[in-house]
Parts: structure tokens; C-alpha cells; sequence
């Protein structure tokens, strides 16, 4: 087993939630144990299960965060410049 690349790993990562799930990309908002396991299998397979789910958890959470984050300023500079 391979222990988790902070920068090549994490970019990786980030990059797969930032592609169209139809293009082979993850959907961070999917957070069941059966589609953990396959976006590990699929992308990272040299990585443990155990690891793996607690690190994806970790970064979907983030990259939820900033999407609402994201959205939620939009909405505002609309409302303002009415």
C-alpha cells in the first residue's frame, strides 16, 4: 500500500471532484461506503479503504463548503447590484 501524496494525491483528488461524474469524474456530495470504495478502486488503488474514505470525506467536506460558500456570494452581489 502506497501512504497518501499531499501534493500530487490531494491535486489528483480535487481535480476528479471538479470533472462532470459522466466524464470520470467524483461527485463530492456521494458519500456512501459502496462509492468510496469504487472511486478508490478505480482511481486510487494502491491506497487502504480505511485511509482512503477518511481522506475523501475530509476533502469532499471542503470542497462542499466552498461550492455553498461560492454560491451564497453570488447570490449576494446579485442581490446588491439591483
Amino acid at each position: 500500500m502506497v501512504k497518501w501524496n499531499k501534493k500530487t494525491d490531494n491535486a489528483k483528488l480535487f481535480e476528479l471532484f471538479n470533472t462532470r461524474e459522466d466524464r470520470g469524474g467524483l461527485d463530492y456530495r456521494k458519500r456512501t461506503k459502496e462509492y468510496i470504495e469504487a472511486a478508490r478502486a478505480e482511481h486510487f488503488p494502491k491506497m487502504k479503504n480505511k485511509n482512503f474514505s477518511v481522506i475523501y470525506n475530509t476533502k469532499a467536506s471542503k470542497v462542499d463548503i466552498d461550492e455553498k460558500l461560492k454560491n451564497s456570494r453570488a447570490r449576494k452581489g446579485k442581490l446588491c447590484c439591483l
